[in-house]
């Protein structure tokens, strides 16, 4: 991994915590659902407790290769590959969908969440618990272009 490449990541990483923030701000609706229509473009974010601290990282990148099931619900147990070329499961313990109420481009988010009015974004949560997922503690997948599933 490149110097430039490694000086990005840890800037995404540092800015994890206010990511989840950035995007509920941005939405113009927030709806907590039970399943979704995946797509192809996601990204995976990882996070870990510390002795005193909660470190996140991005695992799996938008434009990194990977597929996720076409449906996904609460409680479903799937796995990745993450950049390490580790296999990864992710079970499933919340899932929330955003619809964005006004344009998103890369300088407003260094995760590289970006859209456009009306667009849409799911995010598929390790927890549950409210509190973990508002401040940003729960690994999580980020998907583009997703939407609620009726099963």
């Amino acid at each position: 991994m490149t110097c430039s490449r490694q000086a990005r990541y840890a800037a995404a990483s540092a800015f994890l915590v206010a990511c989840l923030g950035a995007v509920a701000s941005a939405a113009g609706g927030e709806s907590r659902i039970y399943t979704v229509a995946t797509s192809s473009t996601w990204a995976a974010i990882a996070c870990r407790e510390h002795l005193l601290s909660r470190v996140c990282e991005i695992e799996k990148d938008y434009e990194d290769p990977g597929l996720l099931p076409p449906i996904v619900s609460v409680g479903d147990v799937f796995q990745y590959m993450n950049r390490r070329g580790h296999e990864v499961k992710f079970r499933v313990r919340a899932i929330r969908l955003y619809v964005l109420d006004r344009d998103m481009n890369t300088s407003e988010s260094r995760l590289g969440i970006t859209g456009k009015k009306g667009e849409t974004l799911c995010a598929l949560f390790d927890t549950a618990s409210r509190e973990r997922i508002s401040r940003g503690y729960a690994s999580r997948i980020m998907i583009k272009e997703c939407r609620g599933a009726h099963v």
